[in-house]
């Protein structure tokens, strides 16, 4: 997306933000269009628009095909700069903070909006650890439904944190899906810090 520079955190938008409404801002905000990346499944390439907003600071708005969520980044090595480009968005679209995210991911009753509430949660992680999105997730990879169980996952990965590579080795060696279990390994191989001590017997699920 933007190499080697320093990167915000993803700032999800709300489903009722279009591409327009990202054109707009941009416009009146005097971004120029820097240029498009067609979607390519096959490789894993989500689509992209950039915008150049001064100096070395660009914006990107990407449709995340494998979270199934809209976001967009702001790159650049001035952290003012890409701080008060991450408030010019927070003002002119309508964004998911933070807060309302943890919320959302522990209010939905059904499984379905529940692991799509943990994955935009995922999505969302800021790039240091932040313990009630932990505990959200965590909470998450005890469900008794795969399908929020994934969703667990796929947000550890998105996060990136070493705090989860516990959880990550628990589902690794206990989680009834074979499928779950070996991106669980995957993701926990990934991670930075030191193996951990072998996981102990399984949490309790949740409904």
């Amino acid at each position: 997306m933007s190499g080697d520079r320093p990167m915000s955190h993803r700032i999800v938008v709300r489903d009722s933000v279009t591409v327009r409404d990202l054109r707009n801002l941009a416009d009146a905000r005097g971004w120029r269009l820097a240029g498009h990346v067609p979607r390519d499944p096959a490789n894993g390439v989500h689509f992209e628009i950039r915008w150049d907003a001064g100096g070395d600071t660009s914006v990107h708005y990407v449709e995340d095909e494998l979270m199934a969520e809209r976001y967009v980044v702001v790159a650049g090595e001035d952290a003012g700069a890409r701080a008060r480009l991450v408030a010019a968005i927070g003002a002119g679209v309508a964004v998911w903070p933070l807060e309302d995210l943890v919320l959302e991911a522990t209010v939905r009753v059904y499984p379905a909006g529940r692991a799509r509430a943990v994955r935009r949660l995922g999505v969302a992680s800021p790039p240091d650890p932040d313990g009630a999105v932990i505990a959200v997730v965590e909470w998450a990879a005890r469900d008794d439904d795969p399908r929020v169980r994934e969703a667990a996952v796929r947000a550890m990965a998105y996060a990136g944190w070493s705090e989860y590579r516990r959880t990550l080795l628990e589902l690794a060696e206990h989680d009834p899906d074979p499928e779950i279990a070996r991106t669980a390994r995957r993701v926990a191989a990934g991670l930075t810090r030191p193996a951990d001590p072998p996981p102990g017997p399984p949490p309790p699920r949740t409904r």
